[in-house]
């Protein structure tokens, strides 16, 4: 079937009588008329066409022969399938540019472009997908990147940014074992050890099951034997590893022994004497520190699992702290603050410079969380914001105001770049944000201070999630 390679958005791929009868023509023939002169763009046309074109037996391989100018011409040989939209999405790309893609045909579409090496529609197809990425569906599109979209990479941001929940999800036990090693290997995955353990063992009874292997211990350790070297075993707590570690069966005596003598050094902080280890011994940097809150006055209480202040009568300013510094050695941190109960609507602007019902954030130095009692928002050794509209370094109002709005529920998101030595803030609200430059050498802890009844919330977060809204 020859189709001229001028036919543009005004031509019929598909001409004759009525739709009923060229129907019927084409079920009964598999022949398709094409007249150059009329609309191209007709879809369902063109889908029936194709429907009995490749449906029909005897015209299972079908060539195109797209003209070109001079006389060239380019085959395409369509074999049988039942690919009808894919093939209809293909075409639009040849002739018009457009692949009209939608979440009915990219499945398609992608296995064609994959077939017909038509690399640009691969990269359409991903940048289509990449849109439409979430939880459920991220390890499937990181797992057809590598095999149809000659796009290794597809997904990866995404899983990095939101690593715990996807190691959860169904499509996480169907990955490849190759795939699956791309993301053991990466530094930026947002999740505890622990939880990666735990993953690895769902994907090797999964994968076990795939090959019609008995679940036995042995199966299951020849099946993660090629990744097991990967997880991070030294970074969990001596506990997390006679809880869920030694019990799975996944590991040898031997290996055990080497994991749990390490640890056992690392914990008594005998780091001098720390045997060698064939796995990796450095948390991911994509990892949230792990830190809650202290407080520096009895009225407040705190809950869910200190990661909730509630100073409810009336009373002085209180300030809380995160309870660990944050070390040097993970160069970014970043942490996220909820107003669950305010005073009113406190707006940051210049109009509003009364403290009563202020909310203060930032960063605040070694020497000033050594005297927590003593501590106020005013502290000479922080860098703070706060509700009010300012903004101090050292105990110093700046001359520039902070225009952002927090009010309940709109969160606020702080992070710590040790590496670019600069503290940044971000209301997701009004999608401002602000930074500041911190001083070479000093390590620093989480500020916030409240005045009743503010309620706060702060949960530490992955830095790749610094910025992004909650899912």
């Amino acid at each position: 079937m020859e189709v001229p390679a001028g036919i543009g958005g005004d031509e019929k791929l598909v001409s004759g009588g009525s739709l009923e009868d060229e129907e019927e023509d084409i079920k009964k023939t598999g022949k398709v008329s094409v007249d150059p002169k009329k609309d191209f763009t007709n879809a369902l046309k063109v889908e029936m066409a194709f429907e009995g074109l490749l449906d029909n037996a005897l015209f299972s391989d079908c060539t195109l022969v797209v003209r070109q100018a001079g006389g060239c011409c380019r085959e395409i040989a369509l074999l049988s399938t039942k690919s009808y939209n894919g093939a209809l999405a293909m075409l639009s790309y040849i002739y018009l540019d457009n692949a009209k893609l939608s979440s009915r045909n990219v499945a398609e579409t992608i296995e064609l472009a994959a077939k017909y090496h038509l690399d640009y529609l691969s990269r359409d197809c991903s940048k289509f997908l990449e849109n439409g990425i979430t939880v459920s569906n991220a390890c499937a599109l990181f797992q057809q990147g590598a095999e149809k979209l000659r796009n290794p990479s597809i997904g990866l941001e995404f899983i990095k940014a939101h690593t715990d929940q996807v190691f959860k999800s169904r499509s996480f036990l169907k990955l490849s074992q190759d795939r699956l090693k791309v993301l053991l290997e990466c530094e930026f995955l947002s999740i505890e050890e622990e939880a990666v353990f735990i993953a690895l063992a769902r994907w090797a009874a999964a994968e076990a099951d795939r090959r019609g292997l008995l679940m036995t211990q042995e199966n299951l350790r020849k099946v993660v034997d090629p990744l097991l070297h990967l997880v991070r075993f030294p970074v969990m707590s001596s506990g997390q590893i006679a809880r869920l570690v030694a019990p799975s069966g996944l590991l040898r005596n031997s290996e055990l022994v080497e994991i749990f003598t390490y640890v056992a050094f690392k914990e008594k902080g005998n780091h001098a004497k720390l045997p060698k280890i064939k796995y990796p011994v450095h948390p991911r940097k994509g990892t949230a520190s792990k830190w809650d809150l202290v407080c520096n006055r009895s009225e407040v209480r705190l809950k869910g699992d200190n990661t909730i202040a509630e100073y409810s009568p009336t009373g002085p300013e209180a300030c809380l702290l995160g309870s660990q510094d944050l070390p040097r050695t993970i160069v970014r941190h970043a942490w996220r603050i909820t107003l669950l109960k305010i005073i009113r609507r406190p707006v940051f602007a210049a109009a509003r410079r009364t403290r009563r019902g202020t909310t203060n954030v930032g960063i605040i130095n070694e020497k000033a969380r050594s005297r927590l009692s003593s501590l106020t928002s005013f502290d000479g050794q922080g860098i703070v914001w706060n509700s009010a509209g300012q903004f101090r370094v050292k105990g110093i109002v700046q001359p520039r105001r902070v225009q952002i709005k927090w009010d309940t529920g709109g969160p606020i998101d702080i992070c710590l770049d040790y590496s670019r030595r600069t503290v940044s803030l971000y209301c997701h609200r009004c999608e401002n944000e602000y930074t500041w430059n911190l001083e070479v050498g000093e390590t620093y802890t989480p500020f916030f201070s409240i005045v009743p009844p503010n309620h706060i919330k702060v949960l530490p977060i992955s830095p790749d999630l610094y910025k992004l809204p909650s899912r």
